[in-house]
């Protein structure tokens, strides 16, 4: 579905930001930093591989641990494959559609792909849950802003998997509209795709994977003692 983005723990798309830090950060799947991208990657763990495109001018300290070893690859073509992804998963009828969910929800599946229409997700202290088996797999295609602060969870029951949720935020980034996954009691599931959209996960922790970031002044940043696991290290997550 994600093409070749889909190797990613986190994906910096072209001419956006990525910025790690603080010892105590980790990330287990490899890392990309995009076409054009800038950012300031210092302190954190990644348990895996630092993947470069050649155009990309962040700073990359001393102090970053990375497990897997760091190399340049022209990473164009992951780019061109997300975006693609979050336009395609858009255009999908919806099985089930909301307004704003902004206290605790259940969402159960109709069977197989579902595809969850929403203007804004914000939750403070209120929980996301997902009811699904192994085989299903939820979209959730957001127009407005996503937030998950406080002791939020993004829960998911039934055997359906974190590698089988992808939140879909579409379209450019409105007035405090950055993706927050944020304070150490969170604990969120899913890969987040926004393409044109700040992501931070801040404090808190996500199984799944953060794509976005990409366009000027958006950003990718993971740091306070974040903790992303997205797959085992490498080489399994190799793209």
């Amino acid at each position: 579905m994600l093409g070749r983005a889909a190797g990613f723990a986190v994906l910096g798309l072209a001419n956006g930001d990525v910025t790690f830090g603080s010892p105590d950060t980790k990330v287990t799947g490899n890392v990309g930093v995009g076409p054009h991208d800038t950012g300031d990657l210092r302190k954190a763990t990644i348990d895996g591989e630092l993947i470069l495109d050649p155009t990309e001018t962040a700073t990359v300290a001393p102090d970053l641990v990375v497990t897997c070893g760091i190399i340049t690859q022209d990473l164009s073509g992951a780019d061109a494959d997300a975006r693609a992804a979050s336009t395609f998963l858009a255009a999908k009828a919806p099985t089930q559609s909301f307004t704003d969910i902004t206290t605790s929800t259940t969402i159960t599946s109709t069977g197989g792909e579902n595809v969850i229409s929403v203007h804004t997700i914000d939750l403070q202290n209120q929980n996301l849950t997902l009811v699904g088996s192994s085989s299903d797999t939820f979209i959730l295609n957001l127009t407005g802003d996503f937030s998950c602060r406080g002791t939020c969870q993004i829960i998911l029951s039934g055997g359906l998997t974190y590698l089988n949720v992808i939140f879909n935020i579409v379209g450019p980034e409105p007035p405090g509209g950055t993706v927050f996954i944020k304070d150490p009691g969170v604990i969120a599931n899913g890969i987040f795709l926004a393409p044109e959209r700040s992501v931070t996960l801040d404090k808190a922790s996500l199984n799944g994977a953060i794509i976005g970031g990409g366009i000027a002044m958006d950003s990718v940043t993971v740091h306070s003692g974040a903790q992303l696991l997205f797959c085992p290290p490498c080489p399994a997550c190799s793209p």
